[in-house]
């Protein structure tokens, strides 16, 4: 009974020694992933309609879209939209499409209610776009003594999500992804030409110094 209370009483002492020794701030928690900021924003301008009712767009209205696309640099990964009056054309609508689309931008719906109500004859034009804002990554709130869970440095994943932000050339693919071109009938013809396609065998090699 005597030694079973020594050796107890050695036992205590030792994890209490031990607990003294070991630090007492250790990481917790693991950081969550730092991810980018994606914000849709719409740009409008209206087309007022021409003085003599045509369809065409004059000299005057070319370079007031001309103006307006340079001004905010109205390109790939933007899309446009047509907020229409009273009284416009179908002939005046297909104007403005083919004016956007040969410059290469996306032509989204042509007759939607995105603001205020367009004057009678004009042509209100949204250019929706999505911007992007990566992480701020030189947060470091949580010591890093000791990771007994071995979790996931802070901030985890930051640079890689900046980055992206800084690189990505159509921030909306960061929201919906890439959609439409892709069918697999394209791969699954490949693979049926390679599998009936007769392989054709090279020769092979002569032997060096020919038949003797």
């Amino acid at each position: 009974m005597k030694y079973s209370l020594i050796y107890t009483s050695l036992a205590v002492s030792t994890t209490l020694l031990l607990g003294a020794c070991s630090p007492q701030a250790y990481y917790t928690n693991g950081a969550e992933l730092e991810r980018s900021t994606v914000t849709m924003i719409r740009l409008a301008h209206p087309v007022a309609a021409e003085e003599d009712g045509s369809a065409d767009l004059s000299d005057f209205s070319v370079g007031n879209l001309e103006h307006f696309a340079a001004t905010n640099n109205v390109g790939y990964s933007d899309v446009v939209l047509f907020d229409q009056g009273e009284g416009v054309s179908k002939d005046r609508i297909d104007a403005l499409v083919n004016w956007f689309m040969l410059r290469g931008v996306t032509v989204g719906e042509t007759d939607g209610t995105f603001g205020a109500m367009s004057s009678t004859g004009a042509v209100t034009i949204y250019v929706e776009r999505h911007v992007v804002d990566g992480p701020e990554c030189q947060q470091w709130t949580e010591t890093s003594n000791s990771n007994p869970n071995n979790v996931p440095g802070q901030p985890f994943g930051c640079t890689t999500q900046s980055n992206l932000a800084a690189m990505i050339a159509n921030p909306r693919d960061l929201v919906t992804g890439e959609r439409g071109g892709t069918s697999p009938d394209s791969a699954r013809n490949a693979v049926r030409n390679m599998r009936t396609t007769k392989s054709t065998e090279a020769a092979p090699p002569a032997p060096i110094g020919g038949n003797n």
